[in-house]
């Protein structure tokens, strides 16, 4: 019927537009995107997936733990997958964070696609072809990005629609934002500050200036007991950028095979191709010292790391007493 075939020729206009913009997708820095996998990977005999853990120092106060352990998690290395600060599928644990995966447009720096009450049951064509042309030309974003948290030992995802924080999984966690990060609160009524901002700009070597910067993820920086301990998590800078993809493309006109008799080739170059490098810059920070209100110190030493300039590996890690 006619309405059918208004949502297929809109569909067809959609698939036509998609192809000549790629669907944007802006991931957290590398550390923090693999504490988010680890959150929501699972051991399991049936797809070869291997996990394991092995602790290394439990920072303790009168009412507060924080843990430090070495993770090491995976379903197998993935193409352009890029290691964390201790290694391909290890993981640091070692305090906590927010990560924010942006799909399509900032939610924090975009208007929301707004659809019509009667979508998708639209009678008039063009209005339909209005709403797809908002969504594939980033005048609109099309869906939430979409937030993870894991500290320690707890992990869990969430969406803001409409300022308003709605969880994908069932847990009594208290989550809100504050001011410019996030405060999460347990069953004991613990509080986690997470306020250390990193971000993150993407960028192609075929074309010209980088896509916007984007607030993908909050550290966590302080855990307070209801008790009065205080542990705070400290950080220092750091600025680098990685590859996240390699696109090819190879064009090779009809024209070419058919000759003057082909009248619907189009006219383009005899053959060519391209080689299109992403990458995305991270201002970011690394883990330098534990401490808090009763006890000692943790300090985290790094050394130069080869395979992304800018950043640092974990080389070893000291414990100091009050003293």
């Amino acid at each position: 019927n006619r309405r059918l075939l208004v949502m297929i020729a809109a569909l067809l206009y959609c698939v036509t537009l998609h192809a000549q913009d790629e669907f944007k997708v802006i991931p957290p820095p590398p550390t923090v995107a693999e504490i988010g996998h680890y959150g929501q990977a699972s051991a399991k005999l049936s797809d070869g997936s291997f996990g394991t853990q092995i602790p290394l120092y439990e920072y303790k106060t009168k009412h507060l733990s924080f843990p430090i352990s070495l993770v090491y998690n995976t379903n197998g290395l993935k193409v352009d997958k890029v290691a964390s600060r201790v290694g391909m599928d290890w993981m640091l644990m070692a305090g906590g964070s927010i990560g924010k995966m942006v799909l399509g447009k900032d939610d924090d720096n975009s208007m929301p696609l707004v659809l019509p009450a009667n979508y998708p049951l639209i009678n008039d064509s063009d209005s339909l072809r209005q709403l797809f042309r908002m969504l594939l030309n980033n005048d609109r974003d099309g869906q939430p990005d979409i937030y993870s948290f894991n500290f320690n030992g707890n992990n869990g995802r969430f969406l803001i629609l409409k300022d308003t924080i709605v969880k994908l999984e069932q847990n009594t966690f208290d989550i809100s934002r504050t001011g410019n990060g996030f405060k999460i609160i347990d069953n004991s009524g613990i509080q986690y500050y997470f306020s250390t901002r990193e971000t993150s700009d993407a960028s192609s070597s075929c074309q010209q200036g980088g896509g916007p910067t984007v607030v993908n993820s909050w550290l966590l920086d302080q855990i307070v007991h209801p008790l009065g301990d205080v542990i705070t998590i400290k950080y220092k800078a750091c600025d680098f950028t990685y590859s996240t993809g390699v696109t090819q493309k190879y064009i090779k006109s009809l024209k070419d095979q058919y000759g003057s008799t082909c009248t619907t080739c189009g006219v383009y170059p005899g053959e060519w191709n391209t080689n299109c490098v992403s990458r995305t810059r991270v201002q970011g920070y690394m883990i330098d010292k534990v401490y808090s209100n009763y006890r000692g110190v943790v300090q985290f030493n790094y050394q130069t790391r080869t395979d992304i300039p800018g950043d640092s590996a974990v080389r070893s890690i000291q414990v100091f007493d009050a003293t």
